[in-house]
């Protein structure tokens, strides 16, 4: 996999990706990443190393989210994260598409249902 990581992070130079406006929860590490360059690691790292969701989990915790995004395919953890967050609401970025995603959470911001 060392070799499509390789290729992924060439193509991920090329990709723009912006400082993220919330809290991003890095795979690799398990700890919240602020920069659009810790992202765009980690987002390439996940081929190569090992993803440690647990850890993940206890992190977000402490930030007390009221919503989670997951990235594709992010639906098998669904359940996990309702076990340890409730009913907290989740979108699944495989199953929604970026602009219905937006909408829901400016809505959940305004405190409509």
């Amino acid at each position: 996999m060392a070799a499509v990581a390789e290729q992924l992070a060439s193509a991920a130079q090329a990709t723009p990706i912006q400082r993220p406006t919330g809290v991003y929860l890095a795979n690799y590490s398990g700890h919240a990443a602020r920069q659009a360059a810790k992202v765009r690691q980690d987002l390439v790292s996940n081929l190569v190393h090992p993803v440690y969701f647990e850890a993940m989990c206890q992190v977000a915790l402490n930030y007390q989210p009221d919503a989670i995004l997951n990235f594709a395919p992010g639906s098998p953890f669904r359940h996990v994260l309702q076990q340890d967050f409730g009913d907290l609401r989740q979108i699944d970025l495989n199953q929604t598409s970026l602009d219905d995603a937006q909408y829901l959470l400016n809505k959940w911001k305004r405190g409509t249902n």
